[in-house]
């Protein structure tokens, strides 16, 4: 009777622990990164069978440090996929300031490191095809990137 009920409940907790693992283990293929699990256990101080266990499911990885290595991938992972992420380019990374007649002092912010660079712009057309223009083309939006970037 204790052999059934055991292996019933390994089973429950076991399927909860799968269902989670096995979304760690496909995000990882999909990253195509084998050296992943290395730096892992070299992070934790632990064996590579180990920590390729706690990704397939094969070990439950509830406390201690299996757990510490659990979260530590997935959280390496979803930063790894948020830079992946490409931030679309708009004009409110832009901000315009007249610097005279016919010039613009255009200062452009990443999205993504929040870094600034600055430049005078003189060409009106590319102003009026971005600052002025209702819905800008991300083309006239990179090129004014380009230009800021190049100072």
């Amino acid at each position: 009777m204790f052999g059934v009920l055991k292996k019933t409940l390994y089973l429950h907790t076991s399927n909860n622990a799968n269902i989670m693992q096995s979304n760690l283990t496909g995000i990882i293929k999909a990253n195509r990164s084998d050296s992943f699990y290395q730096a892992a256990a070299k992070k934790f101080n632990t064996s590579y069978g180990y920590v390729i266990q706690i990704a397939r499911g094969e070990r439950q990885a509830l406390r201690g440090k299996g757990r510490a290595i659990r979260e530590w991938m997935e959280q390496s992972l979803n930063q790894k996929q948020n830079t992946m992420k490409r931030n679309r380019i708009s004009l409110r990374d832009f901000s315009f300031t007249p610097a005279g007649h016919g010039r613009y002092l255009v200062t452009y912010t990443s999205p993504a490191t929040g870094k600034e660079w600055t430049a005078t712009i003189t060409d009106m057309t590319l102003i009026d095809a971005t600052k002025n223009s209702p819905d800008p083309k991300a083309k006239d939006l990179e090129w004014l990137k380009y230009h800021c970037k190049q100072g």
